[in-house]
């Protein structure tokens, strides 16, 4: 479940960041190879934190190590802090946008994580099959989207 507030009894065992690049009203969607954790997925690019690593400096590297844009860390705007709890894991996830002055001509896409990428409006992700809680994370991110 994704939570705005730190529900109780909230114990996190790892960092997440996920950042929205977007170029005029279209966002990077990246799917998540079959034989890796949610296999098939859509998602930001984003990952784990590293231990003793800023956030800042986690969210340039994950945007750079799975798609290959080196964007410098001053265009990273932190979205919001969130909460996540599936069954056996709490974690904390941070959502950043960057707003990308040209779109990249190529996405160089981590070969061993992601096996396609696309550009698509915020509204139309939510047709995609997501990672789970990936549509509150739009919700929480593009204020022009809804359930409707």
């Amino acid at each position: 479940m994704f939570f705005y507030k730190e529900p109780e009894e909230f114990t996190p065992s790892m960092h997440v960041v996920i950042c929205y690049c977007i170029y005029n009203n279209e966002t990077l969607f990246l799917r998540r190879k079959e034989n890796k954790f949610q296999g098939c997925l859509w998602t930001a690019p984003g990952g784990k934190v590293e231990y003793n690593e800023l956030l800042d400096d986690a969210i340039k590297r994950e945007v750079d190590e799975e798609t290959g844009m080196d964007i410098p860390k001053e265009n990273f705007i932190q979205n919001g802090t969130y909460y996540i709890r599936h069954p056996h894991i709490d974690f904390m996830i941070y959502i950043y946008k960057t707003f990308l002055k040209e779109k990249p001509k190529q996405i160089t896409l981590s070969n061993n994580e992601h096996d396609k990428y696309m550009w698509v409006t915020p509204k139309s992700a939510l047709n995609l099959e997501l990672i789970p809680e990936g549509d509150q994370c739009l919700f929480a991110t593009f204020s022009d989207i809804s359930l409707k």
